[in-house]
């Protein structure tokens, strides 16, 4: 299963976000250019909503593969290499599917949270899952194959990144300091 520190980090990743809440600083753009932390969260929900159709059918249905609470997992090679992607800090553009809308939605930061908590919930869900043995498509690239660990640790990671980004935006579009 995923580290329990992964899980811990994605709730502190959760509360962070709320505490970001003035409209005008999520809607500020880095005057360099980029993304505000409204897009950031857009195209984290973007990207959770493409995930979440593929992981919530298999965690939930009845004849899923079974193992231990918390059996250990290896990440596929495909899996692995995104995971250690997103850990890098190299740029990387965004697959087309998953960039955000031009105008985020209107209430981005909480359609976020609720993303964040679903994603908790199926953890939860997915601890008696063989993260090993169930797999699934990526839903960038369609031929990419990964298991049901590699999907959810991407989906941590992916967010772990995207939340070093946001921090960087604040700081560089001159919020004040926390």
């Amino acid at each position: 299963m995923l580290a329990q520190p992964q899980v811990v980090y994605l709730e502190a990743l959760s509360r962070t976000a709320r505490e970001t809440d003035a409209r005008v600083e999520l809607l500020a753009r880095p005057l360099s250019g980029g993304w505000s932390i409204a897009d950031v969260l857009e195209h984290l929900c973007v990207v959770y909503d493409s995930y979440d159709s593929l992981l919530g059918p298999r965690i939930d249905a009845p004849d899923v593969r079974r193992a231990e609470e918390d059996a250990p997992w290896s990440p596929t090679l495909a899996g692995g290499m995104l995971v250690r992607s997103f850990a890098s800090d190299r740029k990387l553009p965004a697959p087309k599917i998953f960039r955000p809308a031009p105008e985020p939605r209107p209430n981005v930061l909480d359609e976020f949270l609720a993303r964040e908590q679903q994603l908790l919930e199926r953890l939860a869900r997915a601890r008696t899952v063989d993260l090993q043995r169930v797999k699934l498509a990526s839903p960038a690239a369609r031929l990419i194959r990964i298991n049901l660990g590699d999907a959810l640790g991407i989906l941590i990671q992916h967010a772990r990144r995207h939340f070093g980004q946001m921090a960087r935006v604040r700081a560089r579009v001159g919020f004040p300091a926390d």
